[in-house]
């Protein structure tokens, strides 16, 4: 494949697997991760039945094991092999299945943040940035694939991720807000929704298939009214 003309604010990397909860959730982020022209969504998958998760033109099967470690890292670094010989961006965005993403508040923050050295995120206790939302900018992208040989492969994907760009180039973290639907009350209200954040993390203790309910809240709140959800200038 030879490299697109378009230029991407942001490639959204959301690490899946097959599951009755995730594929419900992938469902749902179909409606609206591929409609805004800044942004592209790929789905990244490991070595599993294609026939096992809904079909989706932008999957991305890879060649490794379908593991929280070092699958998950695995995958995710040949994703990011796969995007720069394909795509032309501004910003990765790694992220997972089970959070929800207001494309118009990512676009905003994205706008404020350096072009290069770039490492974004909601950080967890000073140490690293969690995996649902690590913004790298494009010449980190590329400094770690071809820096392979340095990452230590078995420990969690998002703290290998963020440590790796303090080791190597003391890259400092910026923080980026998500908000936390962990609460088990549904329906979500309107109110109830604080608009001002870029993702929201879906965790219901013991229920996750209630996430996949209140994904479909958010959605109809920040999408239906406005499907590409795009700003208006």
């Amino acid at each position: 494949m030879s490299l697109e003309r378009h230029k991407y604010k942001a490639i959204l990397l959301v690490i899946a697997s097959p599951s009755n909860y995730y594929n419900k959730n992938k469902k749902v982020m179909m409606k609206f991760m591929n409609n805004h022209p800044d942004i592209k969504t790929f789905f990244i998958y490991g070595r599993v039945p294609k026939s096992s998760v809904p079909h989706c033109k932008h999957d991305l099967f890879f060649d490794c094991s379908e593991s929280l470690r070092p699958g998950i890292l695995i995958k995710t670094l040949m994703a990011f092999s796969y995007i720069l010989k394909n795509y032309d961006f501004d910003y990765v965005v790694r992220t997972n299945i089970s959070t929800f993403w207001n494309f118009e508040g990512l676009l905003k923050v994205l706008n404020k943040l350096p072009k290069k050295n770039c490492l974004a995120g909601r950080v967890e206790k000073h140490t690293f940035i969690t995996g649902t939302n690590i913004t790298i900018s494009k010449d980190l992208v590329k400094y770690i694939t071809q820096n392979t040989n340095k990452i230590r492969i078995h420990r969690c994907d998002d703290v290998e991720l963020s440590q790796f760009f303090k080791r190597e180039l003391k890259t400092p973290y910026i923080r980026v807000k998500r908000c936390d639907l962990f609460v088990k009350k549904f329906p979500l209200r309107r109110r109830d929704i604080p608009k001002k954040f870029v993702c929201y993390r879906l965790k219901t203790p013991r229920n996750r298939l209630m996430d996949s309910k209140k994904m479909k809240r958010l959605y109809q709140v920040f999408y239906k009214k406005n499907p590409n959800n795009v700003i208006n200038k």
